[in-house]
């Protein structure tokens, strides 16, 4: 068999036998062609053309513009799987990143083999939706819809906010730091709520699998032991929704800080 691309940019296939037909795309048989018949019509098919826009613009149009598809560039504010189990640091989430470019930020959905390290820039093609309130991107191939357009890392820095903006609808997807004094600690939603001069608490959000980075698994789930209502915490987290309320789901229970001498 062999393939060629034209001048005029069309393509062609030869083959000296015959591999396309319905039976060949069954897979119910140990001799059929399936993933060479697939592969041709990947190759066959045109490319996709889709504009690249920034964060901000996909999510004002959201929940109006779900189901669309979208590209979107941006650097990793949340680790991948993989880069995490290579690196023995239990700080990544379940299948999904964080993308933010100069607009915003977003969840990005269906992201578990690509070794993505925090402050590398990428490409995003996927799907807009939402999982229990939370805006994201799904990719359904992250081999073909995950592109590291460089080597250099940039990490993104956080940005502070008060506990009151950091909880509002327009500032998800944002890496963000808040300070202020620790109202209440629930254990069953493992939460701790803080609250500053806005007067209104932010609800700070550890997954039982997230750690310090340090590797050690009886650290999972859990921040520093000492916080008590009273104190005064700085915390980082990724602003975004579940179904109990907003929240900053933190990335790396070593930055929930407990800060001394701060009056408020």
């Amino acid at each position: 068999m062999a393939a060629e691309i034209l001048p005029s940019g069309g393509k062609v296939i030869a083959s000296g036998t015959t591999f396309f037909s319905d039976f060949e795309m069954t897979g119910d048989d140990m001799y059929s062609n399936v993933q060479i018949t697939a592969n041709i019509l990947d190759w066959l098919k045109p490319e996709r053309q889709v504009k690249v826009k920034t964060i901000k613009e996909i999510r004002d149009g959201m929940p109006e513009n779900f189901g669309e598809i979208f590209v979107i560039e941006g650097r990793i504010t949340a680790m991948s799987e993989a880069y995490s189990k290579t690196h023995n640091l239990n700080n990544a989430f379940f299948e999904v990143i964080y993308v933010q470019d100069e607009t915003g930020g977003l969840t990005v959905f269906g992201v578990s083999q690509t070794k993505l390290p925090l402050g590398t820039k990428v490409r995003i093609t996927g799907v807009s939706d939402q999982y229990e309130g939370d805006y994201q991107l799904q990719i359904k191939d992250e081999t073909k819809d995950l592109i590291v357009l460089d080597d250099s890392i940039e990490v993104i820095e956080t940005k502070l906010m008060s506990t009151a903006d950091s909880m509002k609808k327009e500032k998800e997807g944002f890496l963000v730091k808040v300070q202020g004094k620790v109202t209440r600690i629930d254990d069953i939603k493992n939460s701790l709520y803080i609250v500053d001069d806005s007067g209104k608490e932010a609800r700070v959000y550890v997954n039982g699998y997230i750690g310090d980075g340090s590797g050690d698994e009886s650290k999972l789930g859990k921040w520093d032991s000492s916080i008590e209502v009273g104190d005064t915490v700085s915390a980082v987290g990724l602003a975004s929704t579940d179904p109990e309320e907003p929240r900053l789901r933190v990335r790396n229970t070593a930055e929930i800080v407990k800060i001394d001498n701060v009056k408020y």
